[in-house]
């Protein structure tokens, strides 16, 4: 089962690269250098913030799966497992959507605000949080900062959907706290990863 696991990465990763070629034998040049330009811009730090919080979601979601993979080979509790494969799969989605501006796009397909689609990722988050992965249980050190990252975040969906577009600050402001929701959600992460580390090897 292992071994097969690693088959499907490496064979996705040659079907990508496979891709990448046969996108330039037809269409040119100019046409896949869409997909594969460096990020650049005017300034030398272009998209210096979603670059960091894309980095981190993606971390978050690496960290998830380092635990579930510990678990499943040390532990038993088939929830805690479930748990962070949930885990790992949302923060892998959230990665793509900060990078892709997905929930934009489907906000904008769906002539809705898309801060009510964050919201509803947020309600998700915390379904997983309490029924799977029941944070309740967890010590006040850890919990901390899934509560800091819940106020960030709770006051970037109010700028994001309550601010004039072009007010003073209103992007600065919405796209820190959404910097400081998601690396407290890192840190809440990792506190997590410690916590089973403890307890593994203290089997």
């Amino acid at each position: 089962m292992h071994k097969q696991k690693y088959f499907f990465f490496y064979l996705a990763l040659v079907f990508y690269s496979l891709l990448i070629i046969v996108l330039e034998l037809r269409f040119g040049q100019s046409y896949v250098r869409n997909y594969l330009t460096d990020i650049k811009g005017p300034v030398f730090f272009f998209a210096i913030n979603t670059t960091i919080t894309t980095f981190l979601l993606w971390l978050i979601a690496f960290i998830y799966l380092l635990n579930s993979n510990a678990l499943r080979k040390i532990d038993h509790d088939n929830r805690r497992v479930y748990y962070c494969q949930l885990q790992t799969l949302l923060f892998i989605y959230l990665g793509f959507d900060e990078r892709f501006l997905l929930h934009e796009k489907i906000g904008g397909f769906l002539k809705i605000n898309d801060a009510l689609l964050l919201s509803f990722i947020a309600l998700v988050e915390l379904f997983i949080l309490v029924k799977i992965g029941r944070v309740w249980k967890y010590e006040f050190k850890c919990l901390k900062y899934l509560f800091l990252a819940g106020i960030f975040f709770a006051i970037m969906i109010l700028i994001d959907g309550l601010l004039p577009s072009k007010l003073l600050l209103r992007l600065s402001l919405e796209d820190l706290f959404k910097f400081w929701a998601i690396y407290f959600l890192f840190m809440f992460s990792y506190r997590e990863y410690n916590n089973e580390l403890e307890k593994l090897t203290a089997k």
